[in-house]
């Protein structure tokens, strides 16, 4: 069943929809969306549109229990969890761990404050997960993770494998000094090509003085 559909949209409200203007020319693909975020059509300036979006009883019903939420900046994304990380929760963390591939998306916070045990195929995923982002130059961030769950990271030795962090806040100041880091890191490199651009062409100024100064002293 298409969104519209079950909310019953007219025409005109279809037109101010997001949802709709994004997939109107591939209507298919609006059969059970479960959430437009994940769907790549997810904007900064449309924030406010997600919170009334989670309001919404037809996108409440096809998340309903999923233990599994996502939220997106302009690079970094938001997954929250709760519950038991089973063998349900880990497909759909695993499904939107593809989407946001798809996207680029390779900065990932997933918020672990609630969740409160995890199976041996969710650790599996994680582990997988943290290979395809760092190999991606990206990073994945477990925050709040605590109590049993924190003890399953350290029995198994996760602890040295996966970034943990206290909080959202921790992981966004350490994506934050790693733009930072990037963003000098360029500022360098084009402070340098520019020195070597200048450095080489007083070089061909002086040359070409130089072979000036010679063509002169063979005519004298």
């Amino acid at each position: 069943m298409k969104c519209f559909e079950m909310t019953k949209c007219t025409e005109k409200d279809r037109k101010n929809c997001i949802v709709w203007s994004s997939f109107q020319s591939t209507p298919e693909e609006l059969d059970n969306i479960r959430c437009w975020v994940l769907k790549g059509v997810y904007q900064e300036e449309n924030k406010a549109q997600l919170l009334k979006c989670r309001k919404c009883n037809y996108y409440l019903m096809l998340n309903n229990n999923t233990g599994i939420e996502s939220d997106l900046r302009t690079d970094i994304a938001i997954v929250t969890c709760d519950g038991v990380i089973n063998n349900d929760r880990t497909r759909a963390l695993e499904k939107v761990w593809e989407t946001l591939k798809k996207n680029s998306k390779y900065k990932v916070i997933i918020d672990f404050s609630n969740v409160n045990n995890i199976y041996s195929c969710g650790l599996g995923l994680l582990v997988k997960m943290h290979k395809e982002a760092d190999a991606a130059n990206g990073a994945i961030f477990i925050t709040g993770a605590q109590g049993y769950v924190l003890s399953v990271f350290t029995s198994t030795k996760l602890t040295k494998i996966l970034h943990l962090a206290a909080d959202k806040q921790a992981a966004l100041e350490f994506f934050d000094l790693q733009r930072k880091k990037i963003e000098e890191a360029k500022a360098a490199k084009i402070a340098a090509e520019k020195e070597a651009a200048e450095r080489e062409a007083k070089e061909r100024e002086e040359a070409a003085k130089i072979a000036a100064a010679k063509k002169a002293a063979r005519k004298q």
